[in-house]
């Protein structure tokens, strides 16, 4: 587990300040002209981290990718942070937060990452932060 790249991570998505017509969405990698007129972005953790260049992870499509190689979205994640699997999925996929996916933010994403860099173990969420 890389757990400085978690925490840097985590420092990112606490630190990142989103433009009047963006939005953090779990449920989407990368979508852009999300209001119908040419204005705004919706993406998820890793989706803020591509469009800033964190990371190695680029915008490619609708979704992320890791540079110079063909990795792409959790696999992506998952090479990134040295996690496995079933982490990459427990911090980035809306369907691991027990609120609706439209109420998971970018806080709640960062908690999780700090969480698991400090040693917690998916197999036991309920002490996470927010799980």
């Amino acid at each position: 587990m890389n757990t400085e790249n978690l925490i840097e991570g985590a420092e990112f998505l606490e630190q990142l300040e989103l433009e009047p017509c963006d939005q953090f969405d779990i449920g989407r990698f990368i979508e852009r002209f999300v209001d119908g007129k040419g204005c705004g972005t919706a993406a998820c953790a890793l989706g803020w981290m591509a469009l800033h260049n964190k990371f190695g992870l680029m915008e490619w499509n609708d979704t992320v990718k890791l540079q110079h190689t063909a990795r792409s979205g959790f696999v992506a994640a998952r090479d990134v942070f040295d996690i496995t699997r079933d982490e990459s999925k427990w911090l980035f996929h809306g369907s691991s937060y027990r609120m609706a996916q439209y109420k998971v933010t970018k806080e709640m994403v960062a908690a999780r990452m700090r969480w698991l860099a400090a040693g917690g173990n998916i197999e036991n969420p309920k002490e996470s932060t927010d799980a």
